[in-house]
């Protein structure tokens, strides 16, 4: 990777439907069939994402956007989630000797202030099921709805005659 790309991350834009908020931002990403829910801070981070814009230069814009004392860890912790949640065209690539932040770190720099937990990035992500999935049903699903399952203890062969999904070795409805 050049050395120019390094700390300048670029958000993914393209086969996403993207949707304002209140308080931040909800992706879907239907080629991955997943929903992400980004709150104020990491919206924010997200939206700055243009492949120019540094890592330094976000942390001075989330601080003057939420006027709070915002620092550095806040911002790298914002991306390493959006970068797990698939939201960045690249992986991420830090400057050299920067260090990675955990939920934890950030807190501790932040302190126990109660605006804490507005400041901390929140990605919250969920797979949605494709149409074929949410059509059809397993056999669990079927029976379970059908009332046609065996309760526990109950004789079975598999997994799926069973209300609680599990067939012990034993040949007994258990439950998980």
């Amino acid at each position: 990777m050049e050395e120019l790309s390094v700390g300048f991350p670029q958000a993914r834009t393209t086969e996403l439907l993207c949707r304002d908020l209140p308080d931040g931002l909800i992706l879907y990403d239907p080629t991955r069939h997943q929903a992400h829910t980004l709150n104020r801070t990491a919206a924010l981070v997200w939206q700055q994402c243009d492949g120019r814009t540094s890592a330094a230069a976000m942390v001075a814009q989330l601080r003057q956007t939420l006027d709070a004392p915002v620092g550095e860890e806040v911002v790298w912790l914002a991306l390493d989630r959006l970068e797990k949640a698939h939201l960045l065209q690249e992986p991420l690539s830090r400057p050299a000797g920067s260090e990675r932040y955990t939920r934890r770190d950030a807190v501790r720099k932040l302190g126990l202030a109660s605006a804490v937990g507005v400041l901390l990035p929140v990605v919250a992500s969920l797979t949605a099921p494709t149409a074929a999935q949410a059509e059809s049903q397993t056999g669990l699903q079927a029976a379970t709805q059908t009332g046609t399952c065996k309760a526990k203890n109950e004789a079975c062969t598999s997994g799926s005659e069973c209300c609680s999904g599990y067939c012990h070795s034993n040949n007994k409805c258990k439950d998980r």
